[in-house]
This record gives structure tokens, sequence and C-alpha cells, in this order.
């Protein structure tokens, strides 16, 4: 592989990573918020609104990372 192949590759790993890391959060971020409305699972001291702004923030999170990878990937365009 030239210098250029392997920088290429670890490009795409990187933004793999950031796309992989950002659909782990959101996954997270939308499924504790729909197990709480769908099933309870969390103490009735904890206040709902406090639930579903976390998801929101996870799926900003999530978002965010995944543009991340676009932008790595942007880099090989250049």
């Amino acid at each position: 592989m030239t210098p250029e192949e392997i920088r290429n590759e670890h490009a795409k790993l990187i933004a793999t990573w950031f796309n992989t890391v950002g659909a782990a959060i959101i996954a997270a971020g939308t499924f504790v918020p729909a197990a709480q409305a769908i099933f309870s699972i969390l103490p009735p001291s904890v206040d709902n609104g406090l639930v579903v702004g976390i998801g929101g923030v996870c799926v900003a999170a999530g978002i965010a990372l995944h543009l991340m990878g676009h932008l790595v990937l942007g880099a090989l365009l250049r």
C-alpha cells in the first residue's frame, strides 16, 4: 500500500468509529426514555422530563458524532 492509501484507510476507520459511537449513543438515548414510557423501569422519583431531556441530548450528541465522521471523510476529497 502506498502512504496515501494508508492515510485514506486510517481516515475511513476514524470516520467509522465516529459513526458507530454516534449510533450507539442514539440507541441508548432513545431506549431508556422509550422503556420508561412503556414499562416505567425507573423509580417513581425520577422526573420524566429529565429522562426525555437526556434522551434528546444523546440524540444530538450522536448526530454531532456522525457529522464528525462526515468531516473526516470529507478530508479524503482534498
